[in-house]
């Protein structure tokens, strides 16, 4: 038996959020089409999917870049919040709808809802999920004069993170703004 709510709807977990979805074959028009069902057990079934909603943000960083990596420790270990931090080498970009390029370019924060925010702002963002004082700067960091000057910070630290303590020439951004080790041959 499902447990409800009060509008008798079914309750969801408070861990996992999950939307069902049917999905087709390439070339299945409906039901009545034979290769509509993908699993055959004496008659033809859709196979149900669960799609899994993320219940914490996600921080994106180049984890080939010395620099990046020790940063993204450091401040797991400094400034502890509910974000994942993750190399986006090792991420579903496609998933998190970011693409390779903005990844390579700078650290990327999506929400639990797909809202992003990049390079300064996803440092205010992550600010914001910590305790103490740092949601006050994480929201100083999201207001003009301040936003300018945090992003101009930024673009400064990441061209020249080849350059800075733990930095090593892979980490180091082609004019484009994506990183040596990433172009095609």
């Amino acid at each position: 038996p499902q447990q409800t709510d009060r509008s008798n709807r079914p309750r969801q977990s408070s861990r996992e959020t999950t939307r069902e979805t049917t999905r087709r074959p390439v070339g299945a028009t409906g039901p009545d089409d034979v290769a509509y069902g993908w699993n055959v057990v004496a008659v033809a079934l859709t196979v149900r999917t669960r799609e899994t909603c993320r219940m914490r943000p996600v921080m994106l960083f180049d984890g080939d870049c010395a620099f990046c990596t020790s940063t993204a420790r450091w401040l797991q270990r400094v400034i502890p919040t509910d974000v994942e931090m993750l190399p986006w080498q090792f991420a579903d970009l496609d998933g998190l709808g970011i693409s390779a390029e903005r990844a390579q370019r700078e650290v990327v924060w999506v929400g639990v809802d797909g809202a992003t925010a990049g390079g300064a702002q996803a440092l205010a963002r992550y600010l914001a999920g910590a305790g103490g004082g740092w949601p006050a700067l994480g929201l100083m960091f999201r207001m003009p004069p301040i936003r300018w000057l945090a992003a101009g910070a930024y673009r400064l630290i990441a061209n020249n993170r080849h350059r800075l303590p733990g930095g090593t020439p892979a980490c180091a951004l082609r004019p484009g703004g994506s990183s040596d080790t990433h172009q095609p041959d």
